[in-house]
């Protein structure tokens, strides 16, 4: 009876209601999380220092209801603990403070529970506190130590084919960080192939066009991108999957006529006034890339007029622009 007592108020008090607090904080900070679409995004929608802390009171209060259970709930006897959701809670606290950047602190939760034993109905607390161990020292560049528990995970003969798509996303996530975008590749095909949510595999796959695409695969990258679009992602991302299409056009592939339509097609749509300067740069890659000289010069005039605020992107059409001006010897 003392077990069942403490089991139930750990699992349907602090650990629920921790969870949850824990959940609406992810849900807010990826609302919030914006992407720069200039540079490879991120693997999972973190947000940035200032953005989490504005989910400190939805992460103190798992904090606080998953130490409520690990202090007042504990049945550690012997050495052996038995109340299994007690390990739940050093997870979810660990993860709270992982979402807080205290990882530090979350490195004593996580390690905690991936050093645990638990019985098989209960073993994928310690597979996901593996998996945000390794996430945690991605993010202090302890890359080594990271790469040591994914080595782990790897020969885990029961990691669960459930979280295989996680743990694809943390190894790509991790050779991202270390700028070693090639060796994201693999693990990203995987996690795309693994994952069902479609919002979740239009990410990884945009981010596998941008690595195509930066390491000048173009054929690759028009692909990738027109498999985003399939997937229907967020119009910021859509509308940059739709730039990056004319700047990876390969003209060996076909004509490029659909491509500028569409683009021609945005650029009179109100939604985009503000983007124009970089609809039309897009314009003046493509007709460069079919050796249209003459267009590319209007295009790149036209994105140097109509650029309002951005002045990285009116620095670059303009550059481009004097690139292609005619002149007389």
């Amino acid at each position: 009876m003392n077990r069942a007592y403490h089991g139930t108020t750990s699992r349907f008090n602090g650990y629920f209601n921790g969870t949850e607090a824990w959940k609406e904080g992810v849900a807010n900070l990826e609302k919030n999380h914006v992407d720069k679409f200039d540079r490879i995004i991120p693997v999972f929608k973190f947000g940035t220092v200032e953005q989490s802390k504005s989910i400190y009171p939805q992460m103190d209060k798992a904090i606080k209801k998953a130490e409520t259970v690990v202090t007042k709930h504990s049945m550690l006897i012997k050495g052996k603990q038995y109340n299994p959701w007690v390990d739940a809670c050093y997870l979810l606290r660990g993860k709270a403070r992982f979402y807080k950047r205290d990882y530090y602190a979350a490195l004593e939760d996580l390690e905690y529970v991936a050093n645990t034993k638990s019985k098989k109905k209960r073993r994928h607390w310690r597979h996901e506190g593996m998996l945000y161990l390794a996430r945690t020292y991605s993010e202090l560049a302890m890359f080594g130590e990271a790469q040591s528990v994914i080595d782990r995970i790897k020969n885990e003969a029961d990691f669960p084919n459930k979280m295989k798509d996680q743990f694809y996303a943390v190894q790509a996530d991790f050779y991202l960080k270390q700028g070693d975008d090639s060796s994201a590749i693999a693990p990203l095909n995987r996690a795309i192939d693994l994952t069902k949510s479609k919002k979740i595999r239009a990410r990884y796959t945009y981010i596998l066009a941008q690595i195509h695409q930066k390491n000048k695969n173009y054929k690759e990258a028009s692909k990738m991108y027109g498999e985003v679009l399939k997937l229907q992602p967020s119009y910021d991302m859509a509308f940059n999957a739709q730039l990056n299409l004319a700047r990876s056009f390969d003209s060996s592939s076909g004509s490029s006529k659909g491509i500028r339509q569409r683009l021609l097609k945005m650029a009179k749509e109100d939604k985009n006034v503000d983007y124009l300067d970089q609809i039309y740069y897009a314009l003046g890659e493509l007709a460069q890339r079919d050796n249209d000289e003459t267009q590319a010069l209007k295009d790149y005039t036209k994105s140097v007029r109509l650029s309002k605020g951005n002045n990285t992107q009116r620095g670059t059409s303009y550059s481009s622009h004097w690139r292609h001006l005619p002149f007389s010897p």
